[in-house]
């Protein structure tokens, strides 16, 4: 059995420092890691996926994934995905008059950032619910809505999966040399179907995103011990017992809370 739970704040025992994990395992030794992308590290193994993670209780990680912070303050859950949003961003660049969507319901930390930058994005989202009320958007779609064509200079893309028709969606969104900056996790074997000369005549860019950085990771935790108490008071968060998984899965299928923790004890 696989232990889940990848976004983890917990305590170094050797000094009884309070530390946020990078889940990140990676070899140091492969091409990418020694040129500086150790994200695309040919032998990484990922907490939470293939190596035991925070459900366990207690874990032995390389003492390069730790990052120290002061107390275990819940805004440092939002590392990783943070990270994720800053190496995407690193990829391009962004201007705050740039007419920007963002694509699914995984979007908080990008908005979240992209309102830092000084930018109010659309999204469009499944349900068309926006409940964070205190993160500035223009307008707000659902997925089945049509929007105006050639409008957007960047669409971050946050589903993944079968979204064959949001790809095509997006591509059609973006203005003439714009960027399409895919977050989504897709299966490993999805091919989708692509009108493909768009990108030959609007010259649009097409970008994956995996994962991020150690130094990714760093920023956003520099990013959250400034800023990060004001996204936790925008957010609908729930903390629970690790004990009380009926309460867990209440909770996640819950649409009103955007994050759940679950506290663990030993």
């Amino acid at each position: 059995m696989k232990y889940l739970g990848h976004e983890i704040i917990g305590k170094d025992m050797d000094n009884g420092k309070f530390v946020v994990i990078n889940p990140n395992i990676t070899c140091g030794k492969c091409y990418s890691c020694l040129n500086g992308y150790e994200n695309l590290c040919s032998k990484e193994k990922a907490i939470g996926t293939n190596v035991n993670s925070g459900f366990q209780g207690w874990l032995q990680v390389p003492s390069t994934n730790l990052e120290y912070i002061e107390k275990p303050d819940l805004k440092y859950i939002f590392t990783d995905p943070l990270a994720v949003v800053l190496h995407g961003m690193s990829m391009i660049k962004i201007s705050s008059n740039y007419k920007v969507i963002v694509l699914g319901n995984g979007s908080i930390a990008i908005v979240w950032r992209l309102n830092l930058l000084g930018i109010k994005p659309d999204v469009m989202c499944r349900s068309g619910i926006w409940n964070n009320k205190e993160l500035t958007i223009s307008n707000l779609y659902k997925l089945t809505e049509k929007v105006s064509p050639n409008y957007y200079d960047i669409a971050f893309e946050c589903i993944g999966f079968k979204q064959s028709e949001t790809i095509k969606k997006s591509l059609g969104m973006i203005r003439p040399k714009g960027e399409f900056i895919c977050f989504g996790v897709f299966p490993e074997d999805y091919s989708p179907t692509l009108k493909v000369r768009r990108l030959f005549e609007k010259e649009i860019t097409i970008l994956g995103v995996r994962s991020f950085t150690k130094k990714d990771f760093k920023y956003a935790k520099n990013i959250l011990d400034l800023h990060g108490s004001k996204l936790i008071s925008r957010l609908c968060i729930s903390v629970v017992s690790g004990e009380n998984i009926n309460a867990i899965m209440n909770d996640i299928e819950n649409r009103n809370i955007d994050k759940v923790i679950v506290r663990m004890r030993r």
